[in-house]
Formats: structure tokens, C-alpha cells, sequence
């Protein structure tokens, strides 16, 4: 495997990974609040970490697919972020 094939091969794994987050319905609930729903809230600051983390790798990969739009999580909107 050649470097191209592997940068494709991990954008590949990237993307799967980012629409399985956010077709997960738990990515889009409201903020969930530690006090009241911790674990909603600690399911919900786990896949808004790695949506990011995977926004931002695919962005160092030189990838500017439509999937770098996906919001970041429930806490975007009170971030000002969207979709």
C-alpha cells in the first residue's frame, strides 16, 4: 500500500466513523446537563469530541468534503457554531 492508498484508505475510516456520530440521534438531542442526565451528557461530550477530532484530521488529510459542515454536537449552538 502506497501513501496515497493510505490517506485514502484512513479518509475512508474517517468519513464512516463521522456519519455513524451524526446519525446517532443522541448527537442532536439538546445539551444534555451533567446535574440532571450525566449519562447522556458525558455519551453526548464523547461524540463531540470525536466529531472534531475527526473534522480536524480530515481537514490536515487536505480532505473539504460536505462532511466537514457536520455540527459539532448540542453544545455548537450555544457556541454560536452551525450546522
Amino acid at each position: 500500500m502506497n501513501y496515497r492508498d493510505a490517506v485514502e484508505r484512513t479518509q475512508a475510516d474517517l468519513l464512516k466513523r463521522l456519519r455513524e456520530i451524526d446519525a446517532d440521534e443522541r448527537f442532536h438531542y439538546p445539551s444534555a446537563n451533567v446535574v440532571i442526565n450525566a449519562p447522556l451528557a458525558l455519551i453526548q461530550l464523547g461524540m463531540e469530541t470525536q466529531a472534531r477530532t475527526i473534522q480536524e484530521t480530515l481537514q490536515l488529510l487536505g480532505y473539504d468534503g460536505p462532511e466537514l459542515q457536520i455540527r459539532s454536537g448540542p453544545r455548537a449552538a450555544l457556541a454560536g457554531e452551525g450546522k
